[in-house]
């Protein structure tokens, strides 16, 4: 799939206020065409879940602007591995991010406002809830609730061989496609398009997603869902 990169997303991607290690992180991921695959633009609102440290949420706010929200949420979990300090808040107060709210909370409960949502990303973390023992059929109603109608649940994450369902969730950070499907939609969505961008056939399927001989090359999903309009 090739897809045109806007100009507001490319100009967002040089923005001054992004750090040297952000920028790194862009090739692998293919952030601008992947940000313009899911229709991401200046004065959407949207969130991003399992934020961590925020690269994504960062990323999100040059492109939405100061007419956009962004949403960065991590879990009390997330931000104990940060020795209890908010790493979003952190990044919101070096970088000047005025557009971007940090929300601690947990997935199954999210603290966005109801129906209001453009877009919510899952950014290669779906799998991790497993593991962390997520509801994660409450995690998508609260995703739904947050979305307005024609809203895009974006899913990013690493593949697992067919047939392995959540199996290697913990051990490798993968998960089987078609759980994620089967799952989302089943909280009322619609598989409504997907993108072949961050697809590598050569990935083996069966080594750790961190394993130098695939780290930021892993075989990768990206499905958009969608709340009926």
């Amino acid at each position: 799939m090739v897809l045109v990169i806007p100009d507001e997303i490319r100009r967002a991607l040089v923005s001054p206020r992004r750090s040297d290690d952000d920028r790194r992180r862009d090739e692998p991921r293919h952030i601008g065409a992947l940000l313009a695959f899911f229709g991401i633009g200046p004065g959407m609102r949207v969130a991003d879940l399992m934020a961590s440290r925020g690269y994504l949420a960062g990323t999100l706010a040059e492109v939405v602007g100061e007419t956009g929200q962004v949403y960065a949420q991590n879990s009390p979990r997330m931000v104990a591995r940060f020795k209890g300090a908010d790493p979003v808040a952190q990044r919101i107060a070096e970088h000047g991010l005025t557009n971007v709210v940090s929300i601690i909370c947990e997935l199954e409960d999210l603290r966005l406002p109801a129906g209001s949502l453009d877009t919510v990303f899952s950014f290669m973390f779906y799998h991790d809830t497993v593991w962390v023992g997520t509801d994660r059929a409450a995690m998508n109603a609260s995703v739904f609730s947050a979305l307005k109608p024609g809203g895009i649940f974006a899913v990013i994450d690493h593949h697992a061989p067919a047939g392995t369902g959540v199996s290697l969730a913990e051990a490798k950070h993968r998960i089987e496609r078609r759980v994620v499907v089967d799952e989302v939609t089943a909280a009322g969505f619609t598989l409504a398009d997907e993108t072949d961008i961050l697809e590598n056939p050569d990935d083996p399927l069966d080594v750790l997603v961190f394993d130098k001989t695939v780290r930021d090359r892993t075989h990768k999903f990206a499905l958009k869902f969608q709340k009926p309009a």
